[in-house]
């Protein structure tokens, strides 16, 4: 009798083993929101490989040309996952409706102010005592032309230096030649 019920309970489990594969859900919908950078590598190898099936998810990519454009998309394409970068997700409109959940890389060494060797920014070092290892001052920074790419953290870093020179509004830059404009 208890071999019979064993029996019967193993003919269930096999029987619903097999049937298994074709009751599974679907897999989960994941939409993402990347830019055109080595972070973004990793999704797409992972769903080239079909990884993502296996985890349960089906990954959509869509590209995008900046973090900025990525974060003020949310509410057209409503994606639930980016790699935007932290100055677009902490400074735009949308920002309180972000969370940070990690960081990817950290580019912070990456980002530097660079000038021409003959530059008279060079001659004025340690001109802000609190920061006396930064090159240039008001003087010799008010009138540089300055390329930068907008809404970044490049933009940043040069926002902070400008102050650190004791420039201390975007006004106080008389000519301002980049791939940004000034706010």
């Amino acid at each position: 009798m208890i071999f019979g019920k064993i029996k019967s309970l193993l003919a269930v489990l096999a029987l619903a083993l097999l049937l298994a594969p074709d009751a599974q859900a679907a897999p989960a919908k994941l939409s993402s929101a990347w830019m055109g950078e080595h972070e973004t590598f990793v999704a797409w190898y992972a769903k080239q490989q079909g990884w993502d099936k296996e985890a349960g998810l089906d990954l959509t990519m869509m590209p995008f040309d900046s973090g900025k454009n990525i974060v003020e998309s949310l509410a057209a394409y409503d994606w639930a996952v980016a790699g935007c970068g932290a100055v677009p997700a902490l400074t735009t409109p949308l920002s309180d409706y972000l969370y940070i959940i990690a960081v990817a890389n950290d580019e912070s060494a990456n980002n530097a102010i660079y000038v021409r060797k003959d530059s008279p920014i060079l001659g004025a070092k340690g001109t802000n005592p609190s920061y006396p290892n930064v090159y240039g001052s008001a003087v010799t920074v008010q009138k540089a032309d300055i390329l930068y790419p907008k809404s970044t953290s490049a933009h940043y870093l040069l926002a902070t230096w400008l102050y650190l020179c004791k420039l201390m509004r975007w006004q106080d830059r008389t000519i301002w030649a980049g791939v940004g404009s000034i706010s």
